[in-house]
């Protein structure tokens, strides 16, 4: 390109710039549409809790306690034993007085406690129980000289508790009907003269008791202790303890027993640990008695059945002196027939395990698979003890027959 055309198109491009000034702005163009949200961002801070509100209304009262429940009892402690007593004993009439039935049973339930109530005695009523809240937690303690601290009834059970008596002479549970006693402790303390944690007899003119003791208890202690006198009928004992222990200034005579066995009884015993010491001397200890009741009649054995023990254990001990026999079992007869049976148990007595006495009708002791550990009485007359499979103390073999009849038999 030449200067002169370089010229005119330079003079072309001045005037271009010179005649091109600045418009106005033009209108606005339409708004796009709206673009997509965004993602959502993080929580923030929690703010500070607001302030309280003030208290609504109260509630409607609600229904007082005595109709929660249909046919429950509920027994509190008062403000000592005494008053918990009283309590008791109110809880106990109001009890009676709902008119409890087969259909319509009632249950006395007793808070934890203890609850004295003196000479008075809790009479059971029947189709009404009586429950604690447990043998360490709920204790029934009574005073009387005259009768039990708790009298059963037919039809009932007193359960989870247990129940004291402390006087010269006193009773524990007396029944003379059919009940159930489970899981109850009783204990007799000390006594001065003739005295036991329970009794079981037959009402007149009604049909054999035939109660159950399951998981029971009994300590007596004192001048004639007696844990369990049974007078009558077929009562079972099943897993009990009982336990008789002497006390000082007790003059000769019955001296202490674990268990007996009058009249016409024919208990079931199982599984029970069953001990008498006869400490100090001079009473005696009798760890089992079957024998008729002094100064009264002697009726053959209920249904002519034995008094059966099984799965046992029987001791009786002693520190010598006077009358401080001390026995294991002890069997007499008067008059009718009286047969023991002694099944899978042990037998211990530092004077005699097993002694026998002829009371003018025979007494017959069979013993299978049963440790017999002490020597032995057999009376004259009408004494007999039939072995099988048993040992002696050092677990040495006992000679299988009848003594005294049989020459060696039972290591007699």
């Amino acid at each position: 390109m030449n200067r002169k055309e370089m010229n005119r198109r330079l003079l072309i491009a001045l005037v271009l710039a010179a005649g091109c000034g600045s418009g106005s702005t033009g209108p606005s163009g339409p708004v796009g549409p709206t673009g997509d949200t965004g993602p959502v961002g993080s929580t923030g801070v929690v703010g500070p809790s607001g302030v309280t509100g003030a208290t609504g209304p109260s509630g409607a009262t609600g229904p007082s306690g005595s109709d929660l429940f249909k046919r429950i009892v509920v027994v509190s402690p008062g403000v000592d034993e005494t008053s918990s007593g009283a309590n008791l004993i109110a809880g106990s009439a109001a009890a009676a007085a709902m008119a409890p039935t087969a259909a319509s049973p009632v249950l006395i339930k007793i808070e934890p406690g203890v609850y004295e109530i003196g000479a008075a005695t809790i009479t059971m009523s029947e189709f009404v129980d009586i429950e604690g809240s447990g043998q360490l937690r709920t204790t029934i303690v009574g005073r009387s000289t005259v009768g039990p601290v708790v009298e059963g009834a037919i039809g009932t059970e007193i359960r989870q508790l247990s129940v004291t008596c402390i006087a010269a002479t006193c009773t524990g549970i007396e029944t003379g009907r059919s009940m159930m006693i489970t899981n109850v402790t009783v204990r007799t303390f000390d006594t001065t003269n003739y005295s036991r944690g329970i009794r079981i007899f037959n009402q007149p003119a009604l049909t054999q008791n035939t109660s159950e003791l399951t998981n029971v208890s009994v300590f007596a202690n004192g001048a004639e202790a007696q844990g369990i006198d049974i007078d009558d009928g077929r009562p079972t004992l099943r897993n009990c303890s009982v336990s008789a222990q002497g006390a000082a200034g007790g003059a000769p005579g019955l001296g202490v027993a674990g268990i007996n066995v009058y009249n016409n009884a024919a208990p079931i015993i199982a599984d029970t640990t069953i001990t008498a010491v006869a400490s100090p001397s001079p009473q005696p200890a009798t760890g089992l008695s079957y024998q008729p009741k002094p100064l009264s009649p002697s009726p053959a054995p209920v249904l002519n059945l034995p008094v059966t023990v099984e799965g046992s254990t029987i001791s009786a001990s002693g520190f010598g002196g006077a009358g401080a026999n001390s026995i294991g079992v002890l069997q007499q007869s008067k008059a009718v027939e009286r047969d023991l049976i002694l099944r899978n148990s042990a037998v211990q007595g530092d004077t005699y395990s097993i002694a026998i006495f002829d009371g003018g009708g025979a007494a017959v002791c069979t013993t299978v698979n049963t440790q017999l550990a002490g020597p032995l009485f057999l009376d004259a007359g009408n004494a007999f003890l039939m072995c099988t499979n048993d040992y002696d103390d050092n677990f040495m073999p006992l000679m299988s027959g009848t003594a005294p009849t049989g020459p060696g038999a039972c290591g007699f």
